[in-house]
């Protein structure tokens, strides 16, 4: 019984290396600002049990951003145009998706913006590179 403890335990917690930011700048994200010459893509992972424990990296046009973990968030601020978002995880699954970035747009998801801000106040934002 302790062995399936303890493999439950490390299940769970085994993506939690990817520091946080303070609170201030969790705060200050969830501001949803626009910026004037460039927009902020916002890519969250939502928690759930089922592949919690598969460790995601996230790249905008071959251009690594970092790990992302369950139920935290990250912002990519990026060039008006268009960019490719790719996801990879250490099973050696492959996402990729084509996104545009406008100016004065605070989010790109391919949610609503309700669910997306809803989704990423329950976040926290994790530190960048």
């Amino acid at each position: 019984m302790k062995k399936l403890c303890l493999v439950l335990v490390l299940l769970l917690t085994g993506c939690s290396a990817i520091p946080l930011a303070s609170r201030e700048e969790d705060q200050t994200a969830k501001e949803f600002r626009t910026l004037p010459n460039s927009g902020v893509i916002y890519v969250f992972r939502d928690q759930v049990f089922v592949g919690s424990a598969i460790a995601a990296t996230l790249f905008v046009d071959g251009k690594l951003i970092g790990g992302i973990n369950d139920h935290n968030f990250r912002t990519v601020e990026v060039t008006p145009g268009q960019h490719q978002l790719t996801a990879t995880s250490n099973t050696g699954v492959v996402a990729s998706l084509p996104i545009e970035a406008k100016t004065s747009w605070p989010r790109l998801m391919l949610v609503t913006s309700d669910e997306g801000k809803k989704q990423v106040r329950k976040c926290k934002l994790e530190k960048t590179n």
